[in-house]
């Protein structure tokens, strides 16, 4: 359908043309080629009198745009303050809480347009005439969930005001906590925290998402250093040697990252844990050395002499990964401690044919020094003289 004499007055905000248009009842419900009605029009170009007219001469506010959006929502995410206002003043109360409940097509009622908005004003009147917090949109996401996702300090402390539960779930058991973390923004860590002490919430900092990762798991596996030292204390240690979805513990994410410091609280907490082995079958001491995290590599050495033979999913010993790398300096250190030498990974590469894909001479050298065989050949029959050659 096109647009009509109504439509076509809203647009313009003829006032007068749109009331002697209604007095003529002409139709106030009828829907122009993208799904909208005269209400939403009027709300979306701030024409505040003929949104009063209309809902003067009963049209229906609940009928949303082709994207589900009713004049509410339209009038949130154009920020108009006063529309909001006036729509709202203009409506029974049961009308109200109909209005307040429906949602767009992405599950959205209009306090989620507000909070992702980030209009403060509109958020406390939306609320105050009895818009849900804790109201669910697509994938579950609530109030609270988008004020986090982005970063929307101040309405946090607005929505735990209004609710009890600073731990609502998404379909992925993420909380607001984990969408703070995966920010990268120890800043809004430390606000939602002090929101939800302020009104006295209890958080829950051990809630594993669909991933098997807490809001700590995610700050280690993003090398968010500072997000993690907020989150460490708080973090219960029984999760600490807890998998992943991935086979991961704490402990690998932060020696992929190189947060030397937490790697260093987490071993302080369960001293056994610097053998535990990981995604692709890696122990901690295998992950800084296949990521090139030299100072967490300089810590884990000591406390990993038990495992230094100990082979991933690719064969490779911690000896094998360094090479692989061409981490020279990484190299000698294993090599102080007597490691096996003439092990080979998953292609049948060993210690020397590694050192000569990267043409590394001096540890070349040194491996024949201890002893590694000249001789061994790969899955391709080439020897480390082939390679060298």
């Amino acid at each position: 359908m096109g647009s009509t004499t109504l439509h076509l007055a809203t647009w313009g905000k003829a006032t007068r043309t749109a009331k002697a248009l209604l007095e003529m009842k002409c139709p106030k419900d009828a829907i122009d080629s993208i799904g909208r009605t005269a209400l939403n029009i009027a709300a979306g170009v701030g024409a505040r009198e003929i949104v009063k007219e209309l809902i003067i001469s009963n049209c229906n506010v609940l009928l949303g745009d082709s994207d589900g959006n009713t004049a509410l929502h339209i009038a949130v995410l154009t920020t108009d303050y006063d529309i909001v206002d006036t729509i709202l003043g203009c409506i029974s109360n049961n009308t109200k809480e109909s209005l307040l409940k429906a949602s767009n097509k992405k599950g959205q009622i209009a306090l989620h347009l507000a909070v992702l908005m980030g209009i403060e004003r509109i958020v406390h009147k939306l609320i105050a005439n009895g818009a849900d917090p804790s109201a669910l949109a697509f994938q579950d996401l609530s109030p609270l969930h988008y004020a986090a996702l982005n970063d929307q300090r101040s309405l946090i402390e607005v929505l735990l005001d209004y609710t009890e539960d600073p731990n609502p779930k998404d379909r992925d058991y993420r909380q607001p906590l984990h969408y703070a973390a995966l920010a990268k923004n120890s800043g809004l860590i430390r606000s939602f925290l002090a929101a939800c002490t302020k009104f006295v919430l209890p958080v829950e900092f051990g809630q594993r998402d669909k991933y098997g990762h807490t809001p700590l798991y995610i700050a280690a596996d993003n090398g968010d250093y500072a997000s993690s030292e907020i989150l460490l204390s708080l973090t219960p240690v029984s999760t600490f040697p807890v998998p992943d979805v991935n086979g991961d513990h704490l402990i690998h994410l932060a020696a992929r990252s190189g947060d030397t410091q937490l790697v260093r609280n987490i071993i302080e907490q369960k001293h056994d844990i610097a053998s535990v082995s990981g995604y692709g079958g890696q122990t901690p001491l295998q992950c800084a050395i296949l990521n090139g995290q030299h100072e967490v590599f300089q810590y884990l050495l000591p406390l990993s002499l038990s495992c230094l033979d100990t082979r991933d999913d690719s064969s490779r010993t911690p000896l094998l990964a360094a090479l692989e790398g061409n981490h020279s300096s990484m190299v000698r250190q294993i090599l102080e401690h007597n490691p096996d030498i003439n092990v080979a990974d998953s292609q049948q590469d060993g210690a020397l044919h590694h050192a000569a894909y990267h043409g590394n001479q001096d540890i070349f050298k040194l491996l024949l020094e201890s002893g590694c065989r000249t001789f061994q050949g790969n899955a391709l029959t080439l020897t480390p003289l082939h390679i060298a050659a």
